[in-house]
């Protein structure tokens, strides 16, 4: 059942700009974005948070999460609740953020300091610590007003704050090679060493009662029966652990890097493994009951248990599988495959994925759309498959080989062309029925291939032939594949991706002999090739898209994406904020682009989506919503009883999700996702704005 809360503007600015120019994830939604905590405040309420200021918020047990507006770009690190609405957070740089409504509006307190912040405990409303670098100890007893620096005695940075009191509290830190624990009595006046003989840096602390208690770290599980005075080391390995939760005395969690989740329902006087088979480094995990656990970690990956493991489900995420290629009919209507068979599809511009059953595992390589109805996918061991219904059922095409199958494309509905490796081209002119093989006179990887019309067309691709002699070639065709001539041959590239926006203009995208991503354009048809961008980091440009003449994308290692818009004379670098390899970038119509990549990497951006709201005369406080909070409905209550000929509902990224005409001032939302959204209120020529979540 959704919910609504609403958060009124102070104010309504003259002119409101709600523009859609950044990259939107869609697998892991609602982020990518490496994830360093996870808190619950009740069983259905959560946060998540970790790089380039992320926050993400769930109100239906991790149904659903949404992004909550941090105003900050810095890493995140801890979050604390001093109850279900106030909460602190702490991250790099010195970033304390506080809210006070459940953290739909993150305040940015006074910096007290550069030194990163690492953990934050409050104990009460008031009363809060947080520990950081260089044996950096704050508290505050005003709710985060003022913050006092406390003696620590220490210069080992500390990650780890834990109270089991308002006076008896915890901090845990250290190096590589030492682990360090302190802990209090007086309420942070005084702190004193324990005895831990820990081999590496403390990571987490928790405590089943005021005498037993747990810390993890580098290479360690530590236990204390004494309230601190000392420390046993219940499990010694290579690996990091970075977070430990208790369920109950006997009942833990643990979990760190190399994928690991281990439990203990002995007191930790055992562990064992809970494999997950996924590929990201774990940071925390946190219980709302004995059964129901969270995880969060690496690519803005989020798992949950229901049984106290070993079973662990994706919350965030449709596929992990590597993507390799994209094909949209019109900006609504996709394809995506990718390794182990994958192939998932969306008809709402990606809002929602589904999987595709093929009845195959190869690893699809390319996927190529003619209509809604008809599609092609091509593949390893020489594999082509053909929908004719949509994705509903696939048949096998006879390809007459087992080459690796890299790219597809048609001419028109019934001519098309697929290449590959060892210079294989395949043409079929009667819809994908036949397939014939075309002399290329190559036995390089044929990487990519585009047609401009059913005769002329283009081919890009490289062999290893050693670590410094990348061997790269493009070919093209004039007469429909009979003939392939090579129009740049035996260069030091590897040429990864071919695209021409018209018969003569037209760009192929690679990297040098260093790894340093290329491109390089022609305007006489593929005669003449000149390089015009060479990148200034060591990742590879992986493919290339342009959705008019003069607007193209290209994407590659590293979570690069740059942009053009005249043509390719400049390119500007545009944030991903991953650090994960792109394959593949498609422009679908004038306004999106969709790119694909590593670990089951989905992003879209929408162009040219901007909404004007011109000056109303009228405060946002001159409308109520109620019941606040809601169920399926919101009812717009308005002073002086003004007719409302219209509400309008935007979503976070400026789009119109919803336009309705109120009966009896009451709007239907049960079809919205739950988020934050932007009402609009036209009353005569006016318009008063809002924003709203929807629970």
């Amino acid at each position: 059942m959704k919910k609504l809360t609403l958060i009124l503007l102070a104010t309504v600015s003259l002119v409101v700009n709600l523009i859609a120019e950044d990259w939107q994830w869609l697998n892991p939604a609602p982020t990518g974005c490496d994830l360093n905590c996870i808190k619950f405040t009740d069983e259905n309420t959560g946060y998540a948070l970790g790089k380039f200021g992320t926050i993400i918020k769930t109100v239906d047990a991790g149904e659903n999460w949404f992004l909550l507006e941090s105003f900050t770009s810095k890493q995140l690190n801890s979050i604390s609740f001093a109850d279900n609405q106030t909460g602190f957070i702490v991250g790099n740089q010195g970033t304390i953020l506080k809210t006070t409504d459940a953290g739909f509006y993150w305040t940015q307190l006074s910096p007290i300091t550069n030194k990163s912040l690492y953990a934050v405990c409050f104990t009460d409303l008031n009363t809060g610590y947080i520990v950081g670098e260089q044996g950096l100890i704050l508290k505050t007893i005003d709710g985060g007003s003022y913050w006092s620096v406390l003696t620590s005695g220490s210069t080992y940075s500390f990650y780890s704050v834990y109270f089991t009191s308002p006076e008896i509290g915890y901090v845990g830190g250290g190096n590589y090679s030492s682990g360090m624990i302190l802990k209090t009595t007086d309420a942070g006046q005084n702190w004193t060493e324990q005895v831990t003989g820990a081999d590496g840096w403390i990571k987490s602390l928790c405590f089943t009662s005021e005498e037993t208690g747990y810390a993890v770290g580098r290479n360690n599980i530590l236990k204390t029966n004494n309230g601190g005075l000392t420390w046993t080391i219940k499990l010694n390995s290579s690996n990091t652990y970075y977070s430990v939760f208790f369920t109950s005395p006997s009942t833990g969690y643990v979990v760190g890097n190399l994928y690991t989740i281990l439990k203990t329902s002995n007191y930790g006087m055992s562990w064992g493994v809970q494999p997950i088979g996924n590929p990201a480094h774990i940071s925390s995990v946190f219980f709302t009951n004995t059964n129901t656990g969270y995880i969060v970690g690496d690519g803005g990956e989020v798992l949950r248990t229901t049984t106290g493991g070993p079973y662990w489900y994706h919350l965030t995420s449709i596929t992990k599988w590597n993507l390799n290629a994209i094909s949209f009919t019109d900006e609504n209507y996709g394809f995506v495959c990718g390794a182990s068979g994958t192939l998932i599809k969306t008809v709402n511009a990606g809002e929602e994925w589904t999987f595709l059953e093929t009845g195959f595992s190869n690893e699809f390589n390319s996927v190529c759309l003619i209509d809604s109805v008809t599609g092609f996918l091509s593949g390893s061991d020489g594999l082509i498959l053909k929908t004719s219904n949509g994705g509903a059922n696939w048949i096998q095409l006879n390809s007459g080989i087992t080459n690796y199958l890299r790219s597809i494309d048609f001419a028109n509905s019934t001519i098309g062309f697929i290449a590959g490796d060892g210079g294989i081209v395949l043409k079929t002119i009667d819809s994908g029925e036949t397939w014939t093989i075309q002399t290329s006179n190559e036995m390089r990887s044929l990487r990519s291939v585009c047609f401009v019309d059913e005769f002329t067309g283009f081919i890009a691709g490289n062999e290893y032939s050693d670590l410094f002699d990348y061997s790269g070639i493009i070919l093209k065709t004039t007469d429909g594949g009979l003939n392939w001539i090579p129009q740049l041959s035996d260069t030091n590239y590897v040429f990864t991706s071919v695209y021409f926006t018209s018969n003569s203009i037209g760009y192929v995208t690679g990297e040098d002999e260093w790894g340093w991503g290329i491109i390089m354009k022609t305007t006489d048809s593929g005669a003449s090739w000149t390089e015009i961008y060479s990148s200034n980091i060591s990742y590879g440009y992986n493919s290339i898209s342009f959705s008019d003449s003069d607007t193209g994308y290209v994407v590659g290692g590293g979570g690069t994406i740059i942009k053009t818009t005249d043509a390719g004379e400049s390119w500007i670098s545009e944030q991903s904020f991953t650090s994960n390899s792109f394959s593949f970038v498609a422009c679908a119509g004038q306004n999106t682009v969709f790119v694909a990549g590593n670990l089951g990497n989905i992003l879209k951006k929408t162009e040219d989506n901007s909404v004007n709201i011109p000056e109303s005369p009228f405060k946002s406080e001159i409308i109520k919503t109620f019941p606040n909070p809601a169920k399926n409905y919101i009812t717009i209550d308005v002073q002086g009883d003004l007719p409302i000929e219209k509400a309008i509902i935007y979503n976070h990224l400026g789009q119109k999700v919803l336009v309705a005409v109120p009966v009896n001032n009451t709007v239907d939302i049960s079809k919205l996702k739950p988020g934050i959204y932007f009402l609009e209120v036209i009353i005569g020529e006016s318009r008063i704005r809002t924003k709203i979540v929807i629970e």
